[in-house]
């Protein structure tokens, strides 16, 4: 499991607000603790990686503090469960980029104002299930995606980025995110696709027990010809 806090960007001095949701939206190593509205709630089944939060779909959110990064990295596991523009992270009130899932497509975008999308990634994020979603932005306005470890599209939208209240889950009075997130980070850096991929790597069981089982019969055929030629050396003594 690749849990932000198992991999060395857990030292990283550009790391700066990390929530792990450990009953709570305290920061973890960086970052101000958050403030929850009552119809955010924490449960280990809520988690990715022990507990998570569950944000409500309607008036949930955990607000932070002000920010204003401009270079940036946005990265989450999240898990909808509602077909509807699911904010990740929201300013407060106009202006800044949102970071959410498009009501109409289901893929991440950027948005001026919680409207307009200034771009999008390629790749629906699907409902009922755990993805790793990311997005990265520099100096000169150029962003990527990221679903899963994969980039996932990118562009260019140059946005002055003034300094505003974020919230995790929700944008200003527009309905929250519905669902759970996860291991949620922001850096005032941008991460590289190989950084991300790290974040996202899961070891996927079919995997594991395909590489298991071509391990046991390396094993097998290794025993069987050792014993093989052990019988013909006694053969041949004999």
């Amino acid at each position: 499991m690749a849990e932000l806090n198992g991999t060395a960007l857990i030292s990283d001095g550009n790391l700066k607000a990390y929530y792990r949701f450990e009953g709570n939206s305290n920061a973890t190593t960086a970052g101000v603790n958050g403030t929850d509205t009552a119809t955010v709630t924490y449960n280990a089944s809520y988690g990715k990686y022990g507990q998570g939060v569950l944000i409500d779909g309607s008036t949930g959110k955990i607000a932070l503090s002000t920010y204003n990064y401009k270079p940036m990295s946005f990265v989450a596991w999240v898990y909808p469960t509602t077909d509807q523009t699911n904010y990740i992270l929201g300013t407060a009130v106009d202006g800044n980029y949102n970071w959410r899932l498009n009501v109409t497509t289901g893929v991440q975008d950027l948005s001026k104002g919680g409207i307009a999308a200034i771009g999008a990634s390629n790749t629906q994020v699907p409902l009922n299930q755990w993805s790793h979603v990311a997005v990265t932005y520099d100096l000169s306005g150029n962003f990527v995606f990221y679903l899963n470890g994969t980039s996932d599209g990118s562009g260019t939208g140059n946005q002055t980025i003034t300094s505003q209240v974020l919230n995790i889950g929700k944008y200003t009075t527009i309905t929250s995110f519905a669902g759970r997130i996860d291991d949620l980070a922001i850096f005032d850096r941008v991460l590289t696709g190989a950084e991300v991929a790290t974040l996202a790597a899961v070891a996927s069981g079919p995997a594991n027990l395909k590489t298991w089982d071509g391990l046991a019969k390396a094993s097998i055929k290794s025993i069987n010809s050792l014993a093989i030629s052990s019988i013909k050396s006694v053969n041949n003594l004999q």
